[in-house]
């Protein structure tokens, strides 16, 4: 009989009652804001197209990710 309750101390403390940890929902980071379009420093600059020296039109939005100079020539002084 002493063995049988110890058996079933034994079984009882391996077993335990297990809680499952849940995993934490990951942290809601806010979004930043998007810069604002217009010539200050540090805005982005407006979507618009030109024509180039060949009268093809060419899209600011086609340089995406690349660095770019704009440059306004004037054309003929």
């Amino acid at each position: 009989m002493t063995a049988a309750v110890a058996a079933l101390v034994v079984l009882g403390a391996c077993s335990g009652s297990k809680t499952e940890e849940k995993p934490q929902a990951a942290a809601e980071v806010p979004e930043a804001p998007a810069p604002a379009v217009g010539p200050e420093v540090g805005n982005r600059a407006p979507a618009f197209s030109l024509p180039n020296g060949r009268g093809e039109a060419v899209a600011l939005a086609d340089y995406a990710g690349k660095p770019v100079a704009v440059v306004f020539y004037r054309g003929q002084w």
